[in-house]
């Protein structure tokens, strides 16, 4: 079955990062300014609620990288195109279950007193039977933003940044059964994937420190609102002035 919902986002996202590109290039060809690129290394940090004392899918932290090319429209305000792939926010969460007995927390010493003076046959009390839900959740996200620079020093600058996220969130679902004594080769076991078309503001801050006339050395820090809850991606980038 086709999802047509699902294609009219990607095809929103594609023809975004078209515009926003074609606008980069144009820009910088109208006015004379810089182009730079930059590769950035840093961290997915994912914050979307708990219920019950656990952690909601998409909780957690995972590595990400990120691809990122801009241009400047005047000397202190431009545009900027970014791509980042983070690796897989895992979650796992076991919940316990008793089939047609009593559940184990209830079996106390004296419940067992009580039942040993009963002169009835001897009752069994079903194993209880583990469920695992493990969750795997990655957010790929194509940025467009605006920037705006503060000069500090000929060499350090400060960038406000700001724009919309268009985000790619897949998530693969698996749910396991489990009962002591069975192999885990016959448990029961499903596994599902969906993947959502999102899109979030983004707001960030960085510092651009100018290493040689064309590299640039860029930490900086970026808030994302994204699947249904925070994503926080501090990261450390090297830039190329052209």
């Amino acid at each position: 079955m086709v999802n047509l919902p699902a294609i009219t986002s990607a095809r929103i996202v594609r023809i975004a990062a078209a515009a926003t590109l074609g606008a980069l290039l144009w820009t910088s060809t109208a006015r004379a300014q810089p182009v730079y690129v930059a590769g950035s290394v840093g961290a997915d940090v994912g914050r979307t609620g708990s219920a019950g004392g656990s952690d909601a899918p998409g909780t957690g932290e995972a590595v990400a990288f990120s691809l990122r090319v801009g241009t400047g429209l005047t000397p202190r305000f431009g545009l900027e195109l970014d791509f980042t792939r983070p690796s897989e926010i895992e979650t796992d969460e076991t919940l316990d279950y008793s089939i047609l007995g009593v559940p184990r927390n209830a079996i106390t010493p004296d419940l067992l007193r009580v039942l040993s003076d009963v002169s009835l046959p001897s009752l069994p009390i079903p194993d209880i039977v583990g469920y695992t839900v493990h969750t795997a959740q990655r957010a790929t996200t194509m940025t467009a933003a605006a920037w705006a620079r503060q000069e500090i020093t000929p060499r350090l600058s400060l960038v406000y940044t700001g724009g919309i996220a268009f985000g790619r969130v897949e998530r693969r679902i698996t749910t396991t059964f489990g009962v002591p004594g069975i192999p885990e080769s016959i448990y029961p076991s499903t596994e599902v994937r969906t993947v959502e078309y999102q899109a979030g503001p983004m707001a960030g801050f960085e510092g651009r420190l100018r290493v040689t006339g064309h590299v640039q050395l860029i930490p900086g820090v970026r808030v994302l609102s994204l699947g249904g809850g925070w994503v926080v991606r501090p990261a450390v980038s090297l830039g190329w002035m052209f």
